[in-house]
Formats: structure tokens, sequence, C-alpha cells
């Protein structure tokens, strides 16, 4: 084999952390990933907020009506959770893509 050309797909260490640097795929599942985290915790924001909301409005006599507050916060929460869903089915698509490339 002394003298013949190589079609190995072996790279230096170099050619290999300049590729790991830049991908694409790699990037993009985990700018998903982050937003749905970020998703999920606003949600749990809205939640806590609209509970909260709710039970100051129950204990106390307060002039301003906060249930449409909570009712607009309901409405966010629901919209949240539409675009998590979306994300989900959105990452896991971008998961199945990935893995067939990496085969």
């Amino acid at each position: 084999m002394a003298g013949c050309d190589s079609n190995s797909s072996a790279t230096s260490l170099e050619d290999q952390s300049e590729e790991f640097e830049e991908n694409p795929t790699r990037d993009t599942l985990t700018e998903v990933e982050k937003t749905r985290e970020a998703q999920a915790e606003l949600k749990d924001q809205i939640e806590a907020l609209a509970a909260e909301l709710k039970n100051i409005s129950d204990q106390q006599s307060c002039p301003v009506d906060l249930e449409s507050y909570i009712s607009k916060l309901n409405i966010s929460k629901k919209r949240v959770v539409v675009v998590q869903n979306i994300l989900s089915s959105a990452q896991d698509r971008l998961n199945k893509v990935h893995q067939n490339c990496l085969k």
C-alpha cells in the first residue's frame, strides 16, 4: 500500500475541530431545545402569576377587576402551549433528519 493515495475519510484533528465548531444542524437543534425550554418556563411563570392574581383577587376586595387579567394570562398560556407543541414537533423532526444524516 506504500505510495498509494488513500481515499480514507480520516482527517486531521484540526479539520475535525473546524467541522465540530461549524455544525449548523447541531446549532439548530440546540436553538430549538433552548426555545422549547424557554417556552416551558414561560408557561410555568404565566400559571404562577395567574394563580397569584386569583389568590389576591379572592382575598381582597380590589377596585381593579383582576379576572380580566387572569383571563388574558390564560389566553397567553394557551398560545405558549401551542408554540411549545409546534417547537416540540419541529425538534422531533430535526432529530430524525439529523439521525438520518449520520447514517
